[in-house]
C-alpha cells in the first residue's frame, strides 16, 4: 500500500470529524467524539439530500465535542484544557 505524502498536507482539518480515544497512565481509556464546526454543516447538507436526522433538522453525537479543526496539536490542546479544568470525564467515555 502507497500513502500520497502530497494528498496527506493537504487534508483540510477543518472539515473532519473523529473518535478520539485517550488513554491514561492509569490504562484506562477513555473515548469522544470530535466535530469541527465545518463538518456539521456539511453533515447537515447530507442528511438534507438523504433524509436522515429528519433532513437535516438535528444531529445528535454520544460525547460530542465541537472544534475549530481536527488536527492532532488541536485536539490535544483540548483534552490538556479539559483535564486541567476537570471537564474530561464529563465529556469522554470511559471504555
Amino acid at each position: 500500500m502507497s500513502i500520497d505524502k502530497q494528498a496527506l498536507n493537504t487534508i483540510d482539518s477543518s472539515y473532519d470529524y473523529t473518535d478520539v480515544i485517550v488513554e491514561l497512565s492509569t490504562q484506562k481509556k477513555f473515548i469522544a467524539s470530535f466535530f469541527s464546526y465545518k463538518s456539521i454543516e456539511q453533515l447537515k447538507l447530507h442528511h438534507q439530500k438523504t433524509g436522515e436526522y429528519l433532513s437535516g433538522k438535528y444531529f445528535q453525537a454520544n460525547n460530542m465535542v465541537l472544534v475549530e479543526n481536527c488536527s492532532k496539536e488541536n485536539v490535544i490542546t483540548i483534552i490538556r484544557e479539559l483535564i486541567e479544568e476537570g471537564e474530561f470525564n464529563q465529556i469522554f467515555q470511559e471504555l
